[in-house]
């Protein structure tokens, strides 16, 4: 359920007129050099939620319909597009009960480690030539996981629960994926856990772009740790950048 009924917003040159037309007060001053009438950069105006474009970014606060307890913060256009597709809000926390039950319902057990396919998986990945260190054998079983509907839906848990928004860099929507924070291969009861998943951009994570979370780490036995301190070192790095902007 949207809680937040109006947000102020900062104007640029594409809101200014679609506001205008709504009806709202833009305040403009007097430029002396061509004696027009402008708005300065950086004006703030209040405006109704529902005014709000339907792909903005604006923060808004929404209760979760099922424990009716959680108050996620999400951008307005997200939260549109998860309203429209699901016809409610849930929070991460019921998404991954409900997942949970999915499973249980679907197959009769609380994890899917439980499944015999994924016992199977386990038992040949620790054995001679299907180690993680091996690529083949255990490819079709791991593309079978990441491929099956209750991979998907971790997924989904994963971005809907981070608000489809890089945990790195803080940008939202393209590029995304949801990525493990112990590792996919050697933590199979984490596989489907929520809260082992993040969502990363593919700039942040792309093993082949230089300085990305795989880039530095690698791929194999990654862990929580690895990503905080990825974290800490993007950050630093973008503090060491603005420094230079504002020095220049």
């Amino acid at each position: 359920m949207l809680l937040t009924e109006e947000v102020e917003i900062t104007l640029n040159f594409n809101t200014i007129k679609y506001y205008e037309n709504l009806g709202y007060f833009i305040p403009r001053y007097l430029y002396k050099k061509d004696n027009g009438m402008h708005v300065k950069r950086g004006t703030r105006i209040k405006v109704r939620v529902k005014d709000l474009s339907k792909g903005s970014k604006v923060e808004v606060e929404v209760l979760c319909d099922q424990c009716k307890i959680k108050i996620m913060k999400k951008g307005y256009g997200n939260y549109l597009k998860n309203h429209k597709i699901n016809n409610m809000d849930i929070c991460g926390e019921c998404n991954n009960k409900n997942f949970n039950n999915n499973v249980f319902k679907k197959y009769g057990v609380r994890t899917m480690v439980e499944l015999d396919w994924v016992k199977k998986i386990v038992k040949e990945s620790n054995s001679g030539k299907n180690s993680n260190w091996w690529k083949g054998g255990i490819t079709s079983e791991n593309h079978r996981i990441r491929i099956s509907p209750e991979y998907k839906q971790w997924r989904t848990a994963v971005f809907e629960r981070d608000d489809y928004t890089c945990q790195v860099c803080g940008k939202r929507g393209s590029n995304i994926q949801a990525h493990h924070l112990e590792s996919f291969a050697d933590n199979l009861d984490l596989r489907f856990v929520v809260e082992n998943g993040v969502t990363i951009c593919e700039f942040h994570h792309n093993s082949y772009i230089e300085n990305s979370f795989h880039n530095i780490y690698g791929t194999l036995h990654n862990n929580k740790e690895q990503f905080e301190e990825y974290k800490q070192f993007i950050l630093n790095q973008n503090n060491k950048i603005q420094d230079i902007k504002e020095v220049v």
